[in-house]
């Protein structure tokens, strides 16, 4: 057996043991494409069509039949996310809380848009996506289509037992700058948020008067930071809500972050974890799986890859934590033999 069949195996017997609901013949490929990008290659239709076994097929019949694989209904990003998390559980367990980073990201290739707005797991200074809506467009989301995002991936969340006591925060930036996302999070599934806000919206302290927080933050001296617990954000608010602004001394400007935690300290330590999202874009556009350069645009095929990528990043980051686990292991137990061998020799 060689090694590409053990971890087209190994990798199987994980698949079966998280239930994707999937057929046969999906399942086969969806094992087959994930692990040709485990060992290392990138998601593009010629390379991938290599993974398929049968090389007596001319190139163009197996791309093909990648092509059918990728536009098949019978496969989507919400039908395989229960899938993704169970995948990821031994990550996410290490933590003490789920940090779902919501953002977006684009490219335009052979005069066609792609965009994916994706809702990621922040785990070990990166993100993992678990759940994304693919788009033939460009520019701004809406409400309602974040709303169609999260609704899956939190009530998924919360359909695992192992997860009941993790608190959950969604982290944004300001894009995302809207007050009713916090309020909707909060009052549908208990879930806390953190989103960065523009400095063109509206801030209301009780007894005042509205006012733009680009004056607010002209009275924030660099290094400072000031939390107003109840306050309304933007002229149409009717319902309060809580706003962090902090000016770090190492930054150019200050963070001004709408939020349903009760501290700034806890605020702006949940806001960091949104920085993940950048190396994972990385990796999925260029860095690693290389999808901003594949031929494939159609938004259907995209999120097919993107399940495959996802996927792999799982495995990978979970081969990958096992393994710096298990040597920070031997060299505390080899440690732990040199100071016995030389506390003997003292003696």
């Amino acid at each position: 057996m060689t090694s590409r069949e053990g971890l087209y195996r190994e990798i199987l017997r994980l698949f079966v043991g998280v239930d994707i609901e999937v057929s046969d013949p999906i399942l086969h490929h969806l094992t087959t494409f994930t692990t040709f990008l485990c060992e290392g290659t990138v998601a593009h239709l010629t390379r991938l069509s290599d993974a398929l076994r049968n090389t007596d097929s001319k190139p163009e019949a197996k791309e093909q039949v990648v092509r059918r694989f990728l536009s098949s209904r019978k496969i989507s990003s919400e039908q395989t996310l229960d899938s993704r998390i169970a995948l990821a559980l031994p990550i996410i367990m290490r933590q003490d809380e789920i940090v779902i980073t919501l953002d977006r990201t684009e490219w335009k290739k052979r005069k066609q848009k792609v965009q994916i707005l994706s809702a990621s797991a922040a785990m070990v200074g990166r993100a993992v996506p678990l759940h994304w809506i693919t788009a033939n467009r460009k520019g701004n989301t809406s409400f309602e289509t974040w709303q169609a995002l999260l609704r899956p991936l939190m009530e998924a969340l919360m359909r695992f037992e192992e997860l009941a006591s993790y608190r959950i925060v969604v982290v944004a930036d300001r894009e995302f700058a809207s007050p009713r996302l916090v309020h909707w999070l909060m009052d549908t599934f208990g879930v806390y948020a953190t989103v960065r806000c523009k400095r063109s919206q509206y801030m209301q302290e009780e007894g005042s008067l509205p006012e733009q927080l680009s004056s607010v933050i002209r009275r924030i001296r660099l290094g400072e930071t000031q939390f107003f617990p109840s306050v309304l954000l933007t002229k149409a608010a009717t319902k309060p809500i809580a706003v962090c602004i902090s000016w770090r001394s190492d930054c150019e400007e200050p963070l001004i972050a709408a939020t349903s935690l009760d501290n700034a300290e806890d605020t702006l330590a949940r806001y960091d974890q949104r920085f993940g999202t950048e190396p994972m874009y990385k990796d999925l556009k260029s860095n690693g799986f290389d999808l901003e350069k594949t031929k494939v645009t159609d938004a259907k095929r995209i999120d097919t890859l993107m399940i495959l990528c996802a996927f792999a990043m799982i495995i990978l980051l979970t081969l990958g934590i096992d393994r710096e686990e298990s040597q920070q292991s031997r060299t505390t137990v080899k440690n732990s033999k040199k100071k016995t061998l030389q506390n003997s020799s003292n003696g």
